[in-house]
């Protein structure tokens, strides 16, 4: 078969190569992971826009008997916008490469390449946007944990609210701590809880996710096989602090130790008006002819955004040697 059939080789991409690829992005970076397999899908809107709590009501308590019961309106709500990001990843096949190669199994095999290739450059993409500031790209890229950890010192306007003003609106940042202490974990937890929510995620760098285990080596215990011989292994695979999973991903920033509450962090995507997105976000602009390049050009694509609607749950140690 001299010349392949793309329409079946658009629909073979799209059921089988395209969940693949979208499968290791995020398996290939532990903190885009957590956050890409929980992304949540909107409706539409000229932007992203979530009601945020502020304040609770200053009205309400003990009565007596008849006693008239003020409810006067009060405003403890207020709306955060954020603007949609897009991303983007080319696939091209030339044309002289289909002629070569000759056959639609050949054919799909050199696209299952080029597909391959969009992959690690997504995986690097979304792996660097998440310990981003969203100002890549002249700020087309989505906002990162930077932004949502922050207390105004590199973000002072998040969200469309300014921190400066609202201070309820701030993470829990501190910066140029010098060496790793644990002491310096337990103030900045004890910072972000005191607004009544556990962190549940902490994530940081090898270095530091190091420094942490060589802190917990005098408490090591020791577990003992069905011999009754104890089992032995220099250090520890899986850590936590005050009972959250501390992650390791290569792509933090160098010092860097955030502490998250997962349920107040979220990617949020759109679909696709023409082409099928799958629920990460990820679609397939099918292969198509240019007209005036000898090929076939195609996108994988992605609209959306990350974002937090309560920055004080969240934090970061910054600085960090």
């Amino acid at each position: 078969m001299a010349v392949a059939d793309f329409g079946r080789l658009t629909a073979i991409t799209r059921s089988n190569i395209l969940p693949n690829v979208s499968d290791a992005i995020v398996k290939d970076s532990p903190a885009l992971n957590r956050f890409l397999n929980k992304a949540k899908r909107e409706d539409g809107g000229t932007t992203l826009n979530k009601i945020v709590r502020f304040k609770n009501s200053t009205q309400g308590g003990g009565y007596a008997g008849l006693e008239v019961l003020p409810a006067a309106l009060q405003t403890t709500r207020t709306q955060a916008q954020f603007d949609w990001k897009q991303v983007f990843e080319p696939i091209a096949v030339s044309n002289i490469e289909v002629a070569k190669n000759g056959g639609i199994q050949k054919v799909e095999d050199l696209v299952a390449l080029d597909m391959e290739d969009a992959k690690l450059s997504l995986e690097e993409k979304f792996g660097g946007y998440i310990f981003s500031d969203g100002s890549g790209d002249s700020s087309k890229v989505p906002d990162g944990l930077i932004n949502v950890a922050d207390d105004g010192t590199n973000d002072n306007v998040y969200g469309g609210i300014n921190r400066t003003n609202n201070t309820w609106w701030k993470g829990s940042y501190v910066d140029g701590v010098g060496a790793f202490a644990v002491s310096l974990l337990s103030t900045r937890l004890d910072d972000i809880e005191q607004f009544g929510k556990a962190v549940d995620l902490h994530i940081t760098t090898l270095a530091m996710w190091t420094a942490y285990e060589q802190t917990l080596h005098p408490q090591a215990r020791f577990e003992f096989s069905s011999n009754g011989f104890p089992k032995a292994d220099g250090g520890f695979d899986k850590l936590t602090y005050r009972g959250a999973e501390v992650l390791k991903d290569p792509r933090c920033t160098a010092g860097f130790w955030y502490m998250l509450n997962m349920n107040t962090i979220d990617y949020y995507y759109l679909n696709h008006p023409t082409f099928k997105t799958d629920n990460r976000g990820f679609t397939l602009w099918p292969l198509h002819e240019p007209t005036s390049q000898d090929g076939r050009i195609g996108f994988l694509l992605w609209y959306g955004q990350f974002i937090t609607t309560n920055p004080r749950h969240n934090g970061v140690i910054r600085g960090l040697t």
